[in-house]
């Protein structure tokens, strides 16, 4: 028998308790719009800052564990038309008290860790930032309050493309964060915290990468 068919019935027996599942189970939807005028030489142009929506939905497997999973697209407010090829979010998630599996384009682990800027609603352009990532695992857990995330990307090549593990810990209202990241050419590694204070959200980070290149941003 072809291989190829063993494949796909082996997928199909795998995913079919799973699928409907997923069928019975509440789906949600939601959206973001982030209009923005943007003024520059006395130019005005109304451009999109971000909007996006989106599926979610999940199921409990029963134990604890829980199979989730989210469809997100990209959605200019000034065409008012989705964005073709934007990385947005698809992914499947496996989770539990023991911490999550997420598999397909999800967020990165180096913007959850080092969320001084990302969480003040900015962007510091850091030395190896990322937002989003595509085709990857993505394996997350805790240990004595401590978040610990490793992320793997695969782009169809021999092995992994590339890999990140980040940290980060919360104290009170101060959060710290630190990843590393290697892309199989550069490294990158980056450090952040963030905190509020009288009401007004201040973070800092700063970013390195192994060509000699760092940068910092408030």
């Amino acid at each position: 028998m072809n291989k190829k068919l063993i494949a796909a019935a082996v997928a199909a027996a795998v995913a079919g308790p799973t699928l409907m599942s997923a069928a019975s189970a509440d789906v949600s939807v939601y959206g973001a719009l982030y209009p923005r005028l943007a003024i520059s030489d006395g130019d005005v142009t109304l451009e999109d800052a971000g909007s996006r929506f989106g599926f979610k939905s999940s199921t409990d497997m029963g134990n604890g564990n829980t199979v989730s999973g989210v469809i997100e697209v990209g959605f200019s407010t000034s065409t008012a038309g989705t964005i073709g090829g934007t990385s947005r979010k698809g992914n499947i998630s496996y989770s539990g008290d023991w911490g999550s599996a997420t598999i397909g384009g999800t967020g990165s682990i180096m913007a959850a860790a080092i969320k001084s800027c990302v969480a003040g609603g900015q962007s510091c352009n850091q030395v190896g930032y990322q937002g989003r990532v595509a085709s990857s695992l993505t394996l997350s857990g805790d240990l004595g309050g401590l978040n610990l995330d490793l992320q793997t990307l695969f782009d169809g090549t021999d092995g992994v493309a590339s890999w990140a593990v980040a940290t980060s810990v919360d104290f009170g209202s101060l959060g710290i964060g630190a990843a590393y990241r290697d892309d199989g050419t550069d490294q990158f590694t980056n450090v952040g915290a963030s905190t509020t204070l009288a009401g007004v959200y201040v973070g800092v980070e700063m970013g390195d990468s192994s060509d000699g290149t760092d940068s910092w941003g408030v």
